[in-house]
């Protein structure tokens, strides 16, 4: 039989606001880096109006506890990207194709999710009208 599972009604996040769903995705990468062996899920809360995210977890924590894992977790995360020292992403074409291939080649532990944000934030899609500019 499995453990039972801790939830947390998320009151702050509406679900009709995608800043919001962002912000729970955030929360959700942050909580399983930095506590794995949480198993870490969301769901929603259908029983209890207005409808709202639920945080749940497989060990009980309290929730100044879940907010400094949370914060443990960014702070992890944020140290595995490294914009070789770009300060602006506006970034020429080549700089930009040369950053993102440095990321996708990069095999150390915890840093599969760096290419994919390099990706996200630099797309080809994303270039200024001069085309010179990404």
């Amino acid at each position: 039989m499995s453990k039972p599972e801790v939830r947390y009604r998320l009151e702050g996040l509406k679900p009709d606001n995608l800043l919001a769903f962002l912000a729970l995705l955030g929360l959700l990468r942050a909580l399983e880096t930095s506590r794995p062996n949480w198993r870490v899920r969301a769901g929603w809360d259908f029983q209890h109006p207005p409808l709202r995210p639920t945080l749940m977890l497989a060990e009980h924590a309290e929730p100044e506890t879940v907010c400094e894992a949370a914060a443990e977790g960014i702070t992890r995360l944020a140290a595995l990207h490294d914009f070789a020292g770009a300060t602006d992403l506006k970034l020429d074409v080549a700089a930009a194709r040369s950053l993102c291939c440095a990321a996708s080649e990069q095999s150390a532990p915890g840093r599969q999710y760096f290419p994919d944000l390099c990706a996200a934030l630099m797309s080809g899609g994303a270039t200024d009208p001069d085309q010179a500019k990404v």
